[in-house]
Parts: C-alpha cells; sequence; structure tokens
C-alpha cells in the first residue's frame, strides 16, 4: 500500500494485475486508478504513460476487454488524480475479472506509479 493524502492505495507498478472471480450475479464494476504525483512531478523524468485495462477471462481462457485506459499526466493534466472505470457487466458474467497496468507508449517503466484506489463488483 502507498500513501495518498488522507488514504491509502494499492501499488500497481506496469506490467501487473489483479485477478477476482466475478461474483454471480455481477452487474458493475466500478474501480478508481492513476498515477502517484511523484510519477509525473518533475519535467525533465517523469512517466511516458500506464495503460489500465479491465479485462474478463472466461472459463474456457479467452480473454474480453472491457475497458482501457491510457493515462499520461506528465502531458495531459486532466489524466492526474484517481480517474475512474464505471462499466456495466455483460449479464449472467462468469470467469475472473482482470485488473491490468502495463507501459505507456514508449515501453518505458520508469517514474510509472500506478495505483488503483478501490474496487467495486455489484
Amino acid at each position: 500500500l502507498n500513501p495518498l493524502g488522507d488514504r491509502e492505495v494499492f501499488g500497481a507498478h506496469p506490467s501487473s494485475e489483479l485477478v477476482f472471480p466475478a461474483p454471480p450475479g455481477a452487474r458493475r464494476l466500478q474501480a478508481g486508478f492513476g498515477l502517484l504525483p511523484g510519477a509525473y512531478a518533475d519535467s525533465a523524468k517523469h512517466t511516458d504513460g500506464v495503460l489500465f485495462e479491465v479485462l474478463r477471462q472466461t472459463p474456457d481462457g479467452q480473454f474480453q476487454l472491457l475497458a482501457e485506459r491510457l493515462l499520461t499526466p506528465a502531458i495531459r493534466e486532466s489524466d492526474r488524480g484517481t480517474q475512474e472505470f464505471d462499466l456495466e457487466l455483460p449479464a449472467g458474467i462468469v470467469g475472473d475479472l482482470i485488473l491490468r497496468t502495463g507501459p505507456g507508449p514508449a515501453n518505458d517503466l520508469a517514474f510509472d506509479w500506478a495505483y488503483w484506489s478501490f474496487v467495486t463488483v455489484k
């Protein structure tokens, strides 16, 4: 866990995955994500971005991309702070839900101090 203001967030430096089974009857996934401010604070040394993905892995091993977002907070101020996925899940979803972080466009892992701040599936 990493401190961020008055709360702690789960550090998820690329490449990482959080995997958990989809609960029976799940219809919505909400998840907060972002990069720690130190990842983009220095104009000379900063992240090139981090790709955040939400996937579903079916029981037969297939992957389905449910959402993705590339954050580049060093060049896009709107990518700073905690962002949020708010997804309607496919009806009758079974299998695993995966929260994945990956490197930015230059495939450079330096300063990719990514985090997930909350995950709710209901």
